[in-house]
């Protein structure tokens, strides 16, 4: 269907609508809503009126050129802010606009190459302690991967975060922003049920660590090498935070940055262990180029089917799979008129798997992207760390990361996939693997390091 056929009728649904089939199955109802009803799709979510988007040209309207008429719906940010306070991720409006200004300020003064050094330096010592053969709950390893990376590069040390409570504590958060995500009829969350209790205390966890992490990394005297150092010690005093804004910014640096780091590397790895073939590929063009040793920032354009295996890897589980905006004010999409506070969902899963931009589209093929596929698709069809005003802030940094981790593990490791369990995604604020994720670890035979770094 064309972006500009008419919409389907608003559905009638009984007392709940279309929340009944949302909540029984996320991303089946991504997938059914634009196929039955078109790219603009009407929805009725209980009491709210809403309206699903499923074509590149009406995210990119959403979320670039009309993007002042829009806003992340109140209710997200309320669930956001018991993790991320009011930083870059729950805020809107001026606020927003300055804290966005100084952040970006401080992400600049970081230098990529010693970043880059810190999270090989995280990864090396992290991957020695992983079990050299057998089967593995992989996704356990890679959310303290992740967390020991955020650590270093956030506060300049490691020893100040218990990285089991913050993953436990992540886990609990989620498990709660699913819960009000899917029902708003849940109980606020003052309310003592289990999972309110369970929330309450993860949260009060959460706080605790970051601001004993804060407090541990002041005492020590550093240069600008990490996030902290760089928001502590801005250009100008009219970029300085408050203890609470530091506060903030960096639980939303922590959790947005562990989440998409270790959820993409699961998925990463899964996809690998499915694909022998590809794992293969993938191995030998690591051997080839790096001769053993760990790739820096300049390596990865020298590194094609690696930068390809993420790509395809964001296509298939993209972390922002389910964009949601309200609308400040009546808007148009295609011939439909919408008004004033109209709930706005971008289908990004649907979009990543549509054969009119994707052949094969369900398929893992790396070397679809071999051949300028990039520069062909249409604006909105692919954007892994989103688009517009509100694009990822730590975009550069995650170019950065998920190609030295994902080296590192490939380098080290061969993974299979262990059949006795499958694995499917849990839509949360991203997708994790559900229930885990069983890989069985091989332990390769090292690549003598070259010291060239294996020059082609």
């Amino acid at each position: 269907m064309s972006g500009n056929e008419p919409a389907s009728p608003m559905p009638a649904g009984g007392l709940l609508g279309d929340l009944r089939a949302l909540r029984a199955d996320v991303l089946r109802f991504l997938e059914t809503v634009p196929r039955q009803r078109g790219d603009v799709a009407p929805l009725r979510l209980a009491w709210y009126r809403a309206v699903l988007l499923s074509h590149p040209e009406h995210v990119h309207q959403v979320l670039v050129t009309d993007c002042a008429r829009f806003q992340k719906p109140p209710r997200f940010r309320r669930a956001a802010r018991r993790i991320c306070g009011r930083g870059l991720f729950a805020n809107e409006g001026p606020d927003w606009r300055r804290q966005r200004q100084r952040v970006q300020a401080a992400l600049q003064r970081l230098d990529l190459d010693q970043y880059a050094g810190t999270v090989n330096s995280v990864v090396d010592q992290t991957l020695a302690g992983w079990p050299r053969d057998g089967d593995q709950e992989m996704f356990g390893l890679l959310v303290r991967l992740a967390l020991a990376i955020r650590a270093s590069t956030t506060f300049g040390t490691r020893s100040a975060l218990p990285l089991t409570d913050l993953a436990q504590a992540t886990s609990v958060f989620m498990d709660y922003f699913v819960h009000t995500f899917r029902w708003p009829l849940a109980w606020p969350l003052w309310v003592p049920t289990g999972r309110n209790r369970r929330t309450r205390a993860a949260c009060r966890t959460w706080w605790r660590t970051l601001r004993q992490a804060i407090e541990v990394a002041g005492t020590k005297n550093h240069s600008v090498e990490s996030l902290l150092d760089a928001l502590q010690h801005p250009d100008t005093e009219a970029d300085r935070l408050t203890s609470r804004q530091l506060l903030d910014e960096l639980a939303t640096w922590v959790l947005t940055g562990t989440e998409t780091l270790a959820n993409t590397l699961a998925w990463s790895c899964y996809l690998l262990a499915r694909h022998p073939a590809a794992r293969r590929c993938l191995a030998d063009e690591l051997d080839r180029t790096l001769g053993g040793r760990p790739p820096m920032p300049a390596d990865v354009a020298r590194l094609p089917y690696l930068e390809s295996v993420i790509r395809e890897t964001l296509r298939l589980f993209p972390q922002g799979y389910m964009l949601g905006r309200k609308a400040l004010e009546p808007f148009s999409v295609g011939r439909q008129a919408f008004p004033s506070g109209t709930a706005v969902i971008l289908n990004q899963w649907f979009i990543s798997r549509d054969s009119r931009w994707f052949d094969d589209p369900l398929a893992f093929e790396p070397r679809r992207w071999s051949d300028g596929l990039l520069e062909r698709l249409p604006r909105g069809a692919f954007i892994p760390y989103g688009a517009g005003p509100r694009a990822c802030a730590g975009r550069m940094f995650a170019r950065i990361e998920l190609p030295l981790v994902l080296a590192a593990i490939t380098q080290r490791f061969d993974l299979e996939l262990s059949p006795e369990r499958a694995v499917r995604p849990l839509p949360s604020i991203t997708l994790r693997p559900s229930p885990a994720l069983p890989i069985r670890l091989r332990q390769r035979a090292q690549v003598p390091n070259s010291g060239a770094g294996g020059d082609t």
